[in-house]
């Protein structure tokens, strides 16, 4: 019951490091004031994500679909500097595992992030609370990978503070 009492109060982002077998997984959590299913939006159709994450996205969300962003507001469809991500598993409303499929060459990640699966997952804790969850899993002891690993420490909890940010004050400029 304690656990659950406070979840209810997380108003910042909790990060979690877990390493077995020489992988480390990272979890990113916040308990947001929002239904979960606008939550879900938010994350995963084209209005929700061009409302605070990036300025241009197209969704195709079904498994094996394509989720493309840029952060460049003048990115067409296909441009190779644009993010792109597979969908891997899917339960809608709920969660989703997806690959990354492209990143922007400026990132210097080349193909690494293509070998370490991220995905959402949102759990109701209470009236109008959700506690939203990104996990990414598989990082090696390699310096390639320790690199994407601190660059989505930071990244992720970025990302949480935005959502709970954008749910606060409504679309965010870019």
């Amino acid at each position: 019951m304690l656990v659950f009492v406070l979840l209810l109060f997380q108003t910042e982002v909790a990060e979690f490091t877990e390493t077995k077998n020489g992988l480390t997984q990272i979890r990113h959590e916040i308990v947001v004031t929002a239904e979960r299913e606008a939550v879900w939006r938010l994350f995963t159709s084209k209005e929700g994500i061009e409302s605070w994450i990036t300025p241009v996205a197209w969704v195709d969300l079904r498994e094996g679909g394509i989720m493309e962003t840029s952060y460049d507001a003048n990115a067409k469809r296909d441009d190779p500097n644009n993010i792109k991500v597979q969908f891997t598993a899917l339960k809608p409303g709920w969660h989703y595992t997806a690959r990354n499929i492209q990143s922007p060459a400026n990132t210097g990640f080349g193909d690494t992030l293509k070998e370490i699966p991220s995905s959402l997952r949102l759990e109701e804790v209470g009236a109008g609370k959700t506690k939203v969850s990104v996990i990414m899993s598989g990082f090696n002891e390699t310096e390639a990978h320790q690199k994407l690993l601190a660059f989505f420490k930071k990244g992720n909890s970025w990302y949480l503070n935005r959502l709970q940010q954008r749910l606060k004050e409504g679309p965010l400029p870019f």
